[in-house]
């Protein structure tokens, strides 16, 4: 009895060493496990990080692209408009004169350039940079329409083709009232600042059909804007007399018509 006792607790302790003996790989193996574990999320908490940025990527690729289309689109409609009024802008070059600007009315333009500040150069009317305009803005300043006007009655009866070209600085479009009528960029702004031009010049008189307006933006400064002064300089409004006389914009080559020669 003393002797199975005795083997019995020899057993007990036996498989107790056992079990300790094997109580640490199964510790390893599960800490291994959660390590594992701990990895795999990671793993894809990335993936859902990365998934998620390429959805948006695509996203963006996809709205970057209609856009794209819209603008082509756009593009497209404007070239048709564009083709449509090629024969009537040939007719109006093609009887525009036969001599071109005479000489009276160089001098005359120069001295009308002369007395609010500004210079004739070739065919072109250069006033001063706010003459016409205050910043950000396209209604006529009240010496803008005199000298308008004044020009109109100097240009009388010569039927020269004006093409009426707008120009800002460099500033963003912020006046609140500009934008609430969708004004947003300064190309937008220059084109309304040559069509208030050309309505002071039909308003004073002269044919609708010699005239086309047009603008530049800040695309084309003649100084850079550098500060208040030089972008005072860029807010203009060129007034071109015959344009195609000097070929300006490639004119000729748009229009197909040779251009008219200046009297001097």
């Amino acid at each position: 009895m003393r002797v199975r006792t005795l083997t019995t607790i020899v057993g007990l302790l036996f498989s107790a060493f056992l079990l300790a003996g094997c109580q640490e790989p199964v510790y390893d193996d599960f800490a291994s496990i959660e390590d594992e574990n701990a990895r795999l999320k990671q793993l894809l908490i990335q993936y859902e990080n990365d998934s998620r940025n390429a959805q948006f990527q695509v996203q963006d690729a996809n709205a970057r692209a209609e856009r794209v289309a819209l603008e082509l689109d756009a593009a497209n409609r404007k070239l048709g408009i564009y083709e449509n009024e090629m024969p009537r802008l040939r007719n109006i070059a093609a009887n525009a004169g036969a001599r071109g600007m005479s000489d009276k009315v160089a001098q005359q333009l120069s001295a009308l350039a002369e007395q609010f500040g500004g210079v004739v150069v070739g065919n072109r009317l250069e006033l001063p940079g706010d003459f016409f305009f205050d910043s950000g803005k396209y209604e006529l300043n009240p010496n803008s329409r005199a000298a308008i006007r004044r020009m109109s009655e100097i240009l009388a009866g010569e039927n020269l083709f004006l093409m009426v070209v707008g120009y800002t600085d460099n500033d963003p479009v912020r006046n609140p009232a500009l934008r609430s009528k969708g004004i947003n960029d300064n190309l937008h702004l220059s084109l309304l600042r040559a069509k208030a031009v050309v309505d002071e010049l039909r308003r004073a008189g002269y044919p609708p059909l010699l005239m086309y307006p047009t603008g530049w933006g800040e695309l084309r400064p003649i100084v850079p804007n550098a500060d208040k002064a030089s972008k005072k300089l860029n807010r203009r409004v060129d007034i071109l007399i015959d344009p195609a006389a000097s070929n300006i914009f490639g004119m000729s080559s748009i229009t197909g018509v040779e251009p008219i020669a200046m009297a001097r």
